[in-house]
């Protein structure tokens, strides 16, 4: 049974940024050209639903793929963080209250497997690389913070960064 029923509007508003957030936690990771943080937002959105999929037996994040869907938008602050480094600590902290919140009000399993899927989101928000630029012709700087705010993510999420190791879920055909 999904926690929406125990939950405020309130709380089940920060639930349904939980997706959105952990794609955000990348894509602020680096200062990234336009046309990757485009990327990288509609990556974020496609590994939401793909992701899911993979997850059906998951009744939590079923029931947040299917607001989605259905245009249930959760509310986001008029006042945002303009700085990408606090903007990044906001998303972060986010994380950590939904980590808190799932805690209290879900079954550890269920609790556990969302924010395994949320670390999913993230790994393949990751995997959209940016050119090479000026200052990193390799584009291995980039590639560094994106790790570091992968590990970020796992730690406000309260996973092992073993967990990281691993491939993430396969988004390139449907089961």
């Amino acid at each position: 049974m999904t926690i929406q029923t125990d939950c405020t509007a309130k709380e089940w508003d920060l639930i349904l940024q939980a997706p959105t957030l952990a794609g955000l936690v990348i894509i602020q990771a680096d200062h990234y050209s336009l046309l990757t943080i485009t990327r990288k937002t509609f990556a974020t959105l496609g590994a939401i639903m793909a992701t899911a999929q993979q997850q059906a037996g998951t009744e939590l994040i079923q029931a947040v793929a299917t607001a989605m869907r259905t245009g249930q938008a959760p509310w986001w602050p008029t006042e945002y963080p303009r700085d990408m480094v606090e903007a990044h600590q906001w998303a972060l902290g986010r994380c950590r209250q939904i980590t808190a919140l799932l805690a209290q009000k879900a079954p550890e399993a269920e609790a556990e497997a969302f924010m395994r899927w949320l670390i999913a989101i993230g790994q393949h928000v990751a995997l959209i690389a940016d050119a090479p630029g000026p200052h990193d012709p390799q584009g291995t700087e980039g590639d560094a913070r994106t790790r570091l705010a992968l590990e970020l993510l796992a730690t406000a999420l309260n996973l092992p960064l073993s967990l990281l190791a691993g491939p993430p879920l396969d988004l390139s055909a449907d089961k």
